[in-house]
C-alpha cells in the first residue's frame, strides 16, 4: 500500500513520459526541452549517472594504485621520484591560524577540491537555468540537475562513513582517513541541495503558486523537512562545534540522519530512478553494519570485563583480558555496558599493548584522558578503586599500511598520551628484533610530556623494549614540556650524537630537526610514525613533506624512501 504521503500507485520508479499532448510549444521550445542535459525525463541518466561515474572512477583509480602498491616496486630507483611526490601530497598539511583550522593533507584537499569543481561545473555548465516560457514545466532545469547530483552523492556519503568500509578495502585506505571525504561529500550534497531548492522557490513565487504547492504537493513540504535535519548535520560537523558538543552530536547523529533520509525518501516520491539510490545506500550501510555487529557481538563476544586504574595527569588505564588478536597501531571501538547512558555508544581507543603468543590470553590496554562526557565518567569510576565494567570490543581496526618493521631506520614520535599508539609499535619492533623477524638498524623514540610523573604511564613498556634492543639500535628521548620550559630545545648536539641511549631533556623537541637528521642517515628506507596533538602532527607532516621534495629533486640521496603514518587524538 505504501506510505500515505506518496503518490499512488506507488512504484519502484516512474514512467518516462517524453511528451505531453496537452502542451504545445514553439519549435525552439520543443527542441530545447528534448536536449541532452535539459530533458527532464533523462535527467537522472545525464546528471545522476555522471556523478556516479565520477566517484566510481575515482575509487577505481585508487584501487588500481593500491593493487600496484602491493607489488614490491618501491625499492626501484625508477619510481623513487614519483613515490616521493605522491607521499609529499599525503604528508603536506596547512594551518589557518585565524580559524584555528588544520587542513586535511594536501592530497586529500586536492581530491575535495576536485569534487567541488565537478559539482559546480556539472550544475552550471549548461546555462539554461530556467525555462524561457512558464508553460514548459514546473521544474526549473537548474533545480532538476542539482537534485539528481545531490541524490547520486548520497550513497558515497555512507560509503565513506562506515567502520567496516568497502571503499577502504578496495583502495587500501583506512576508514579514519575516509572520514574527510564523508564530511566533505555531505557538505557538497548540502550545497547542491540548496541550489536545488531555490529555483523552485523563485519560480513558484513568480507564478503565485508557492503557498498552494507547499500545501498540496508532497515534494515541496518534504523537501523542507529533509533540508532542516541535513543542515543540522553539516553545521554540527564543523570542528569547533562538534568538539564542543561532541556527546550531543554523537548521540543524535543517527537519529537526525534517519529523519533526513525518511523525508528525502518521500520527497523523491519514486521519480524516475531516484529510489534506486536509496536501495544502493541501504545496501552499503546495512552490509557494513551487519559485518561490524556480527563480529563485535558474536565473534568477539560479550564476556569481556574492563578494569579501570587511575594514572597521573588525569589519565585512566583500561585493561581488558581477551583472547582476541590485534597488531601494533590498531584500535578498538569499545562499548561500556555498565556506564548508563553511554552503555551502547562506541568509543575508539588505541590498543596500547601488543598481544602475547598465539593461543594465550592477552591484556589489551587503553588509555583515556578525562575531558568530560564518558572520559570524565571514567576518571571518577577509576577513582573508586577496583572499578570494573563489562565491555564489548568492536575491532580491531586500522593499523600500519606499511609496517614499521620494513624500514631500515624508524623514528617514533609521541606527544602526551599519543605514546599509547607509539609504545606498542616499539614493543613490536623489539620482539621482532629479538626473534630475528626484522632488524632495523636504528630506532629513535621521541616522547614529549608535560610533567616528569607522566613517564610512569609507559615506563614498564619502555624498560622492556630497552632490554630487548641493543643500545646502539635504540635511543629514547623524553622531553618535559611544562610551562616553565622554553619553547624548543634548540641544541640537541649538547646531549651527544644519536647514540641510541636514553635522554631526558627540558623543553619542546624540534621535530623538524629530528626528521631531517634521520633522513640524512644512509638507509634504503625510513619509517616515521607520529601520534599527538594536531600542532604536533602538523610539524612532523610538513618536515616529512620537505624531505619528500628533497628526495624527488635529488637533493637528498642518502635516504631511499620515507613512509609516514600519523594518528590524531580525536576524529
Amino acid at each position: 500500500m505504501g506510505l500515505p504521503f506518496l503518490t499512488k500507485p506507488v512504484l519502484f520508479y516512474s514512467v518516462r513520459e517524453t511528451h505531453d499532448p496537452n502542451m504545445e510549444f514553439p519549435d525552439y521550445n520543443s527542441w530545447l526541452k528534448k536536449q541532452p542535459f535539459l530533458n527532464w525525463y533523462t535527467a537522472d541518466w545525464d546528471y545522476g549517472y555522471a556523478t556516479l561515474y565520477f566517484f566510481c572512477g575515482g575509487i577505481a583509480f585508487f584501487m588500481l594504485a593500491n593493487i600496484l602498491g602491493r607489488f614490491k616496486l618501491q625499492g626501484r630507483s625508477t619510481i623513487r621520484t614519483p613515490v616521493a611526490l605522491y607521499r609529499y601530497l599525503s604528508a603536506r598539511q596547512y594551518y589557518v591560524a585565524r580559524f584555528d583550522w588544520y587542513s586535511p593533507p594536501l592530497g586529500q584537499l586536492l581530491i575535495v577540491v576536485a569534487m567541488i569543481i565537478f559539482a559546480v561545473v556539472l550544475s552550471f555548465a549548461k546555462t539554461t537555468y530556467y525555462w524561457p516560457a512558464p508553460g514548459m514545466g514546473h521544474s526549473p532545469p537548474l533545480g532538476t540537475r542539482t537534485g539528481w547530483i545531490s541524490i547520486a552523492i548520497m550513497p558515497f556519503i555512507f560509503a565513506f562513513a562506515t567502520k567496516v568500509n568497502w571503499v577502504g578495502y578496495l583502495t587500501g585506505v583506512h576508514p579514519e582517513q575516509l572520514q574527510v571525504f564523508h564530511r566533505w561529500t555531505a557538505w557538497i550534497m548540502w550545497g547542491t541541495s540548496l541550489i536545488h531548492t531555490f529555483p523552485f522557490i523563485v519560480y513558484n513565487i513568480k507564478q503565485g503558486l508557492m503557498v498552494e504547492y507547499y500545501r498540496t504537493k508532497v515534494y515541496y513540504w518534504t523537501g523542507v523537512a529533509a533540508l532542516i535535519p541535513q543542515t543540522w548535520l553539516v553545521i554540527m560537523s564543523i570542528g569547533p562545534i562538534r568538539n564542543r558538543y561532541y556527546e550531543t552530536f554523537k548521540k543524535l547523529h543517527y537519529l537526525v540522519s534517519f529523519m533526513f533520509m525518511f523525508f528525502l525518501f518521500i520527497h523523491c516520491n519514486y521519480r524516475l530512478t531516484s529510489w534506486h539510490y536509496f536501495w544502493a545506500t541501504l545496501t552499503i550501510w546495512f552490509s557494513a553494519w551487519s559485518a561490524r555487529y556480527i563480529r563485535a557481538f558474536f565473534y568477539n563476544g560479550l564476556h569481556h570485563t574492563a578494569t579501570f586504574t587511575p594514572q597521573a595527569d588525569n589519565l585512566t588505564q583500561i585493561s581488558v583480558p581477551t583472547r582476541l588478536r590485534w597488531k601494533a597501531g590498531q584500535h578498538f571501538s569499545v562499548r561500556f555496558v555498565g556506564m548508563g547512558a553511554h552503555a551502547w555508544t562506541a568509543h575508539p581507543f588505541t590498543a596500547a599493548s601488543i598481544p602475547d603468543e598465539a593461543g594465550k590470553d592477552s591484556i589489551v590496554e587503553f588509555y583515556s584522558r578525562g575531558l568530560g562526557g564518558i572520559t570524565g565518567r571514567m576518571v571518577s569510576f577509576a577513582a573508586e578503586g577496583s572499578a570494573t565494567c563489562r565491555v564489548v570490543l568492536d575491532g580491531p581496526y586500522g593499523g600500519y599500511l606499511v609496517p614499521m618493521s620494513d624500514s631500515d631506520t624508524v623514528l617514533l614520535l609521541a606527544g602526551g598520551s599519543g605514546a599509547s599508539f607509539i609504545t606498542p609499535t616499539l614493543l613490536d619492533l623489539a620482539q621482532r628484533y629479538e626473534s630475528n623477524a626484522s632488524r632495523p638498524r636504528k630506532i629513535h623514540l621521541i616522547w614529549a610530556v608535560r610533567r616528569q610523573e607522566c613517564i610512569s604511564w609507559f615506563e614498564f613498556a619502555l624498560a622492556r623494549a630497552s632490554k630487548l634492543l641493543p643500545p646502539d639500535v635504540l635511543q629514547i628521548s623524553i622531553f618535559i614540556t611544562g610551562n616553565d620550559t622554553s619553547d624548543n630545545v634548540h641544541d640537541h648536539d649538547e646531549k651527544g650524537s644519536m647514540d641510541w641511549g636514553l635522554e631526558h631533556m627540558m623543553g619542546r623537541p624540534n621535530l623538524a630537526t629530528f626528521v631531517e637528521r634521520c633522513a640524512s642517515v644512509e638507509s634504503s628506507s625510513l619509517g616515521i610514525a607520529t601520534c599527538g596533538p594536531s600542532s604536533f602532527n602538523l610539524d612532523v607532516r610538513n618536515a616529512v613533506a620537505q624531505v619528500q621534495l628533497d628526495i624527488a629533486s635529488g637533493k637528498n640521496k642518502s635516504c631511499g624512501l620515507v613512509h609516514l603514518h600519523t594518528e590524531a587524538f580525536s576524529w
